[in-house]
């Protein structure tokens, strides 16, 4: 039996045994998939099924021991595959990144631009979306590596996840307003703000909103965006506050702007999510240990070329 052959064996068993809709995706004649199975039985001299009326049931003993190998040499054969496509192109290929804008822009910006500007055969597809919409996206199969918040809802039997950078939530606002004058601040001190905050995109908005339900402490009044540099231009209007990760103050220019600690915040932790697979492309894999390299080991981006030579 050839790896053909194989793949023919195992879409069979992962289409409930049903010829005509495993013949459909393969595209091949489903007279020739009967001759196939009948042929492979008669020359070994087993039988792979329990058949009842001439269908096929369920797997006899020796099926199901040539169906779990068998499973692990096709999927150890596609990932060989696309390795082997990757290094006959340069060691190019595509990866689709999904980062939330803030994520992006402080802290993605330099290690994408050296992605980038080292690997000119890779093609980088960025998409930029709340991680809230990120996170339904990876278990679409939309993007390949999704940078997410943590607590997020992945089930960790089918996904990993490489953690990048760790900080905490905290609140801004304008240098006059009255809840400047505290050092620190409570949940209830927002009860009666009007505070502007991420769109329900945005896993965020809903880490928030689980504080803010906890602590009964909801503002009377809420303004939603997707566009962080427009909270900070809106908290310097006196009126408004705002909760965004630390590092924003250190892109926030002038001195009418103030950071201030909330008791008991939200911690801040980024992590790399991606679908546990049997075999990952060479380009994943260089792509995730870059990542991981980059934020946990204060290295710099080192061409795909140059790494796997």
């Amino acid at each position: 039996m050839d790896i053909s052959q194989l793949r023919y064996f195992v879409a069979i068993v992962d289409n409930d045994f049903n010829l005509s809709a495993t013949a459909q995706k393969l595209h091949i004649s489903q007279p020739a998939l009967s001759r196939f199975i009948l042929n492979f039985e008669n020359t070994e001299g087993i039988d792979l099924f329990h058949r009842q009326n001439g269908r096929l049931k369920n797997l006899t003993p020796v099926g199901e021991l040539l169906y779990a190998k068998g499973l692990e040499l096709v999927e150890e054969h596609e990932g060989m595959m696309r390795n082997i496509r990757e290094l006959s192109s340069f060691y190019g290929g595509t990866i689709r990144i999904g980062v939330p804008p803030l994520i992006l822009s402080l802290l993605f910006s330099d290690v994408m631009l050296q992605l980038m500007t080292k690997n000119p055969n890779i093609k980088f597809v960025m998409i930029e979306k709340g991680a809230f919409e990120l996170e339904k996206q990876l278990m679409l199969g939309q993007v390949d590596i999704a940078i997410l918040l943590k607590p997020n809802s992945l089930n960790n039997s089918i996904f990993s996840e490489i953690h990048l950078h760790h900080d905490r939530l905290m609140s801004y606002m304008h240098i006059d307003h009255p809840l400047a004058k505290k050092d620190q601040l409570t949940w209830p001190d927002f009860r009666q703000e009007k505070v502007i905050m991420f769109d329900e995109s945005f896993m965020i908005h809903h880490l928030l909103n689980t504080k803010f339900n906890t602590h009964n402490s909801h503002p009377r009044h809420a303004i939603y965006s997707s566009s962080w540099d427009f909270f900070i231009e809106a908290i310097k209007t006196n009126d408004l506050v705002t909760i965004l990760p630390r590092p924003v103050m250190d892109f926030i220019r002038g001195d009418i702007i103030v950071e201030r600690p909330i008791e008991n915040t939200i911690n801040w932790d980024v992590v790399a999510a991606f679908s546990k697979k049997n075999s990952y492309t060479t380009l994943e894999t260089y792509v995730l240990d870059s990542l991981n390299d980059y934020f946990n080991n204060g290295q710099d981006i080192i061409a795909i070329d140059d790494k796997l030579e």
